[in-house]
């Protein structure tokens, strides 16, 4: 069970992703517990950004422990066919992992809605909603969006669906 303190966090925190998608103020919205507000995220932010440094550190221990000896030519095709493996189940995107460059998986939600382009061209737009991280390789696993963003990882991705034509 979680803590109050944590349930108040997670509390927060939510409050303050819906703010800022609703375009709405904080100090409003918070008003004379704003500065109460900050110091639990704050606090919050530093306990995570310590376990995500933590985890960074034994990532980098198990990938060096594994592939340290190893000439750079074999890491390379080791990254490269980590990168032409089918997707992860849930998966959505790939990006390089922070700690060994090797292809690895975001996952989330994904919502998709049109967009019109043109008189009649119609490109969907993709918003993909990212949770969590995991790297094969390394064993790097972010599985919150608050340890992706203290590791500076993407946790909102919107692009456009381009068709065959462009």
């Amino acid at each position: 069970m979680r803590s109050r303190s944590g349930l108040l966090v997670a509390f927060a925190q939510q409050a303050d992703a819906l703010l800022k998608d609703l375009g709405r103020s904080r100090s409003e919205f918070w008003d004379s517990q704003l500065e109460v507000v900050d110091a639990l995220l704050a606090d919050a932010s530093d306990k995570v950004k310590h376990r995500v440094d933590v985890m960074f550190a034994g990532a980098r221990a198990r990938f060096e422990q594994r592939y340290g000896k190893e000439p750079a030519e074999l890491i390379k095709l080791v990254q490269r066919l980590e990168g032409d493996r089918e997707f992860e189940a849930g998966s959505e995107l790939r990006i390089p992992c922070p700690v060994c460059k090797t292809p690895a998986a975001l996952f989330g939600t994904h919502e998709v809605e049109p967009s019109q382009s043109g008189p009649s061209l119609v490109k969907p737009i993709v918003r993909l909603d990212i949770d969590s991280f995991s790297c094969r390789i390394c064993g790097l696993r972010l599985r919150s969006r608050a340890e992706m963003i203290a590791a500076g990882l993407w946790t909102r991705i919107t692009m456009t669906l381009a068709d065959s034509t462009d």
